[in-house]
């Protein structure tokens, strides 16, 4: 009898967790184990896919992620074969866009304020998720998120930003701070007012200068070979030194990567959501089975090829363009 196969993914994000699902939907004998840095429940996580909410859409230039778009929606719905899995937690609220659209890891900032009172709560109640649009010459885009069950109201700023340090001379890479929880609930007062203003771009100062914010946060989309991609080893063998880690990270075109390692055989990288991998959530994962498998369709693996030529990053308005450290709040000097 054939040996069932056996699989080490290391990062339970979007991606590895799609992919444990549908390698255990195809493959039942399989030896699957999944490990990550934080516990499965833990309050808070430092994963560019952990949120309050999230906006799901498919309204993409690109036909190939709004086709994959459509098809996760389906599955969020009740529509697919999983038995109403993924329903409870697709809540559909419309959409509104106001328009004006190398691997790295970037930081945005999120704020959120509880509404007070029932006319606050009754009038954010049914507002749809809310995008405006910029260019590249502009800047990214800004958003905001209907209410939370706890009536928090979130939406996110428009300054993306990287961190890079020289690890050896004349070599560079962005990495979210080397503190604990990587400073994610460190939000400087640079950053804050950057909240501020989009909430007033959104709601209105009218509406907002009564808002207390309870809550800010940088989401760090992290880059490759810093922190927790997601690593997948097929028939492996544990060595006595730990594994590099990564996490989810940006490229140039906003392209995943989802290859086989160009340097090692028997190991697979799924990483690069860009801010959009969670979208796919119930489906991205049989999409990385494919990959393994070596069915995968030629348009999607040259399209998320490790090594496949990459435009240049001028073109994207999300690519991040200023520096952690110009955002950071200056050191006091003055005494009391």
């Amino acid at each position: 009898m054939t040996a069932a196969p056996s699989y080490l993914i290391v990062g339970a994000g979007i991606f590895g967790v799609s992919t444990a699902y549908h390698l255990l939907k195809q493959h039942p004998r399989a030896s699957i184990t999944l490990v990550d840095r934080d516990a499965h429940d833990a309050e808070r996580r430092v994963a560019a896919s952990w949120d309050w909410n999230k906006v799901m859409r498919a309204d993409y230039d690109d036909p190939t992620y709004c086709a994959l778009a459509l098809e996760a929606q389906d599955v969020f719905t009740g529509g697919g074969d999983d038995d109403g899995l993924w329903r409870p937690h697709f809540h559909q609220t419309g959409l509104y866009w106001m328009c004006g659209r190398e691997i790295l890891a970037g930081g945005i900032t999120t704020g959120m304020t509880r509404l007070a009172g029932h006319a606050a709560v009754a009038r954010f109640a049914n507002m749809p998720v809310g995008i405006q649009g910029y260019t590249a010459a502009k800047g990214p885009f800004v958003g905001s998120l209907p209410p939370t069950r706890d009536n928090e109201l979130k939406w996110w700023g428009q300054k993306i930003f990287r961190n890079t340090t020289e690890v050896l001379p004349g070599r560079f890479i962005s990495a979210p701070p080397p503190d604990a929880d990587y400073a994610q609930w460190a939000v400087s007062d640079r950053l804050k007012e950057d909240i501020l203003a989009v909430s007033s771009v959104f709601y209105g100062p009218h509406v907002t200068r009564d808002w207390t914010f309870v809550k800010h946060r940088v989401c760090w989309l992290y880059t490759l070979l810093a922190r927790n991609p997601f690593f997948l080893l097929r028939d492996f063998e544990v060595p006595d030194e730990s594994w590099p880690w990564g996490r989810d990270a940006f490229t140039t075109s906003s392209d995943f990567i989802i290859s086989p390692h160009a340097a090692a055989e028997g190991l697979y990288v799924a990483t690069c959501g860009s801010f959009h991998g969670f979208k796919f959530f119930p489906i991205i994962g049989k999409y990385v089975v494919q990959m393994l498998e070596g069915t995968l369709s030629r348009e999607l693996a040259d399209k998320w090829a490790w090594d496949r030529e990459r435009p240049d990053p001028a073109a994207n308005p999300d690519w991040p363009s200023v520096e952690m450290r110009e955002l950071l709040d200056g050191a006091r000097t003055s005494r009391l």
